[in-house]
């Protein structure tokens, strides 16, 4: 019901490996350097991605408020109500930093009882927390921090926020004389399509 325009984007990494070098290691470690070269250009993907939750127009929680159960059950009905049947249980997703790990856990009680999780794996033994109240849950290191507030985003994938691809990541390792040349790149676009259907959890640092 609504038509948005993003701009693309490139995300890219490039990075020389001396033959000298790859003389000295035991194994090919173009594979290593390969795998680090797409976790470094899906980071740059996820920090454009991050950075739109503070497009959202819904807010809760703020300046000293920690995640707590009552205030995430505030933001499921603030996105409830925003988004209806579209953010139905099972696609929901809360994405908080690793930072709050030691509030989202341990704060939250409720949240690790099997009969409100629905299951008998306790978080206190996983350390970590998959999928409560219809909700999926993500933790990353680039959630973006304003003022002091991280900017945790509750939404619904693909109604919320957009990402597209005009080359998805790809890796290619290229002979140049003496060296190795492994490089990686993506062509994206990301962009908020609702800003008033997905809700920005607001807590400190």
């Amino acid at each position: 019901d609504t038509e948005v325009t993003a701009n693309p984007q490139t995300s890219y990494v490039a990075l020389a490996l001396n033959f000298n070098f790859l003389a000295r290691m035991l194994q090919d470690p173009t594979d290593n350097f390969r795998t680090a070269a797409e976790s470094s250009v899906a980071e740059g993907v996820d920090v454009v991605v991050c950075t739109l939750a503070d497009d959202l127009t819904q807010t809760v929680g703020g300046i000293g408020q920690n995640v707590t159960e009552a205030t995430f059950l505030d933001g499921l009905v603030v996105l409830k109500n925003a988004a209806k049947q579209k953010a139905m249980p099972g696609n929901r997703v809360f994405i908080f930093h690793h930072n709050q790990l030691d509030d989202v856990i341990p704060s939250t009680q409720n949240w690790m009882q099997y009969q409100i999780r629905g299951d008998g794996k306790s978080t206190v033994v996983t350390g970590e927390l998959k999928e409560v109240y219809g909700f999926r849950f993500l933790e990353s290191g680039n959630i973006q921090n304003v003022g002091g507030l991280f900017h945790n985003p509750l939404f619904v994938p693909d109604h919320t926020f957009g990402l597209a691809y005009n080359q998805t990541p790809t890796v290619k390792v290229e002979e140049r004389d003496l060296a190795r040349l492994v490089i990686c790149w993506t062509d994206f676009a990301a962009v908020t399509i609702h800003t008033d259907r997905g809700v920005d959890y607001l807590n400190p640092m």
